[in-house]
């Protein structure tokens, strides 16, 4: 999908080309040189519609948590927390999964948003 800012840096660049004052104009709009020539190549091989819209990405995300690193998580969140704390963190919980080989590595924001995902809280 095409958001209007990026249509319009588009759009502005797409006549920038085809002006004779280019690099003039390229302080007063914040673009750099390489953005002006991938612009350029893309208006020149595909038409000015097809340069205006952004390709679809090709990149294919592997997922790595998976239902069971969810339920994992959910009975760790459940259980006491270590000895020397009052109760689970993020940083607790993200280290406990690594430490019991429940995924190979995890961030304590993954954890949040797993958390977040599944309407459960740390809170009381």
């Amino acid at each position: 999908m095409l958001t209007r800012t990026f249509f319009f840096l588009k759009a502005r660049i797409e006549l920038l080309i085809t002006s004779s004052f280019l690099k003039s104009r390229l302080n007063s709009y914040k673009i750099s040189l390489r953005t002006i020539d991938r612009i350029k190549k893309r208006f020149l091989e595909d038409g000015l519609d097809d340069s205006l819209e952004r390709k679809p990405t090709s990149r294919v995300y592997e997922k790595k948590i998976d239902g069971d690193v969810e339920a994992n998580l959910v009975k760790l969140c459940c259980s006491n927390p270590p000895d020397g704390f009052a109760k689970w963190s993020l940083r607790l919980l993200a280290d406990k999964l690594v430490e019991l080989e429940y995924i190979d590595s995890i961030s304590h924001v993954s954890v949040g948003n797993l958390l977040k995902k599944m309407n459960l809280s740390l809170g009381e």
